[in-house]
This record gives structure tokens, sequence and C-alpha cells, in this order.
């Protein structure tokens, strides 16, 4: 079964299609694309040595071991996810390129856009934004389903190696109002506990990472902590752009 990877260079994750027999054209154009057009959001081929590809191949081997077959299309939604959300390519690029199949595993994984969120009322837009995601995510292919429990695993482990305690406080909120009864619901579908458990450990885990900061942060006195953020947001807006 998967073993998490922090990154997977090009070559490596490519080597790892070899041995399935999809290192081809089709996937290749997916992993060039993912790679560059978000390298030109980070200036380097980071988010998807250290993102896209570690998902791709947890998504691989999952639906490997569950006796799924692994398709070409599978394999470039999975590098391809985020492409929607965080680059300039757009649905009708992203069909014309890679076909209505990779477009409807990436879709129910994306964030809807702010014209395509409706808010009800008494409804906050935040609200209103994760109401229609999660409904997307709920009524997903179980391939989009598995692309985005790996996306979230490989965001929450990377939590050990740093983040904000903003982004993690978020994770832990999504992960105690949806995520992990999500990924028991998923877990139902195959008749086991796999992304549960996984995603169950990692949220604890940021618990007690949470718990330590909290705690460290009883023991500061208050105008020392207000100093500390007054001098940290001038060292922000005094930076060069």
């Amino acid at each position: 079964m998967y073993q998490h990877r922090r990154s997977l260079t090009i070559a490596e994750f490519r080597k790892n299609l070899k041995g399935i027999g999809l290192d081809n054209q089709f996937v290749f154009k997916a992993i060039l694309v993912a790679a560059l057009e978000h390298g030109q959001r980070y200036n380097d081929l980071s988010y998807a040595s250290g993102h896209l590809f570690p998902v791709a191949s947890h998504v691989i081997d999952y639906l490997q071991s569950i006796g799924i077959p692994v398709t070409q299309e599978v394999v470039a939604a999975s590098v391809l996810h985020d492409t929607l959300e965080d680059t300039l390519i757009n649905a009708s690029k992203l069909k014309e390129n890679f076909g209505d199949a990779v477009y409807g595993y990436v879709k129910p994984v994306t964030l809807p856009s702010f014209d395509g969120v409706e808010v009800l009322p008494g409804e906050s837009f935040s609200a209103a934004k994760k109401r229609i995601y999660y409904s997307k995510l709920e009524n997903a292919p179980l391939e989009s389903k598995v692309i985005k429990l790996a996306d979230r695993y490989n965001n929450m482990s990377n939590f050990d190696f740093g983040g904000s305690e903003y982004l993690k406080e978020r994770y832990l909120r999504e992960a105690d109002e949806f995520y992990l009864e999500f990924a028991r619901r998923v877990d139902r579908q195959v008749g086991n506990s796999y992304w549960y458990d996984l995603l169950k450990e990692k949220t604890e885990e940021l618990r007690i990472q949470l718990a330590s900061v909290d705690s460290k942060n009883d023991n500061i006195p208050y105008y020392r902590r207000l100093s500390n953020l007054l001098i940290s947001w001038f060292r922000r807006i005094n930076q060069k752009p």
C-alpha cells in the first residue's frame, strides 16, 4: 500500500507510471501542462513534485489495491486536479486538450467560482461555497472522491513540515465538519476504513499540534503577544515587492 513521500520528481513519477504501462504521451502531456502552469505561479516545479505527483501516485496505488483499473484519464485528472482552481486553464481548454472524461473527474474537486455560488437567505458566502462544494463531492464519481481524499491527506501530511496556525485550524475544522465522515462514506463503498483511518490520524496530529501552540501562547503575557503580532505586521508591509 501507499507510502507517503514528501516529493517526487518528474523522472521518479514517470518511472512509476512505466511500471503500470501508463507512461504515454497523453499522461506526459498532463504532467507537462500541470508542471508548467503551476510552475508559473510558484516560479519552480515545487508544487508539482511536492503535491501533484504524490497525490497522483496515491490515487494509483489505492485504486490498484481495491481492484479498480487505473486509466490514463484518471492519472491525468489526478495530476491536473488543481488546474481549474489555481491556473489560467479554463474548462473549455481542459476539455479541448484532455477530453470530457478528464474534465469530468477534475470538475467535482474544483471549488466553485464566484459566479457559481448561490447564497441562501441568512447564509454567508463562505458557507454557501462549502455547501455547494461538499454536495459536488458527495455526488462525484468514485475516482474524483479518491483524488480529493488523496489531495486532503497530502496537504495534512505536509503540516508535519510546517504551515500556518490559521491553515491548520481551517483543515482541522473542515475535517470535523465534513471530511472525516465523507471519508467514512467513501470507505463504505469499497468495504474498508482506509481513508477514514488516514485522515483521522492526521486530524488528531493536527489537534495535538494546535493544543501545543495554545499552551505555549497561554504562558506568554498578552502585551508581549500583541507586540510580536505588531512587529510581524510591520515587517510584512515593509517588505520589498
